[in-house]
């Protein structure tokens, strides 16, 4: 039986591509993020593929390219291809290399984009979990899809 002081708090959500504040912020409150990684990708557009970011115009999207198929799981998403992020580095290059800091992060972030990576949940944890560390934050993370946990779909 666990003690008080050996509780934990505990978050959970898809793995989505470069996320926005809000989800780094969601992760420095917790102990343990868990990377909900074992449902179906939403279908169309997601954010797991895709994140909006300031441009020189208003805003604009980065894409993964992710192989089309119909209800398969984030986990199982496969890169098309590897053109995308020799554009995705220059876009980000070209809008943020004069901010504040970007010196500072980018070359962790950039190694992580030019990595080959078969499947986008690869991608998108390696990319959550650097940020996080070069923020010397202590969270531990998990997948949803490595936990033994039952589960079964309830509607109302």
């Amino acid at each position: 039986m666990g003690h008080l002081s050996e509780r934990k708090s505990v978050a959970i959500h898809q793995p989505n591509f470069l996320p926005w504040i809000g989800y780094f912020h969601k992760i420095s409150l917790v102990d343990v993020f868990v990377f909900l990684d074992d449902v179906q990708l939403p279908q169309g557009r997601s954010f797991c593929s895709r994140v909006k970011i300031k441009g020189s115009h208003g805003g604009q999207w980065l894409s993964v390219p992710v192989k089309k198929a119909s209800e398969i799981n984030i986990n199982a998403a496969e890169i098309v291809n590897d053109k995308w992020a020799d554009k995705h580095i220059r876009t980000i290059e070209r809008l943020y290399a004069k901010t504040p800091f970007f010196d500072r992060y980018w070359p962790n972030v950039r190694l992580v984009l030019e990595k080959k990576h078969l499947r986008l949940v690869d991608l998108n944890v390696e990319l959550i979990e650097t940020i996080v560390r070069l923020l010397n934050w202590k969270t531990t993370f998990l997948r949803s899809s490595e936990l033994s946990i039952e589960r079964s779909k309830t509607t109302n």
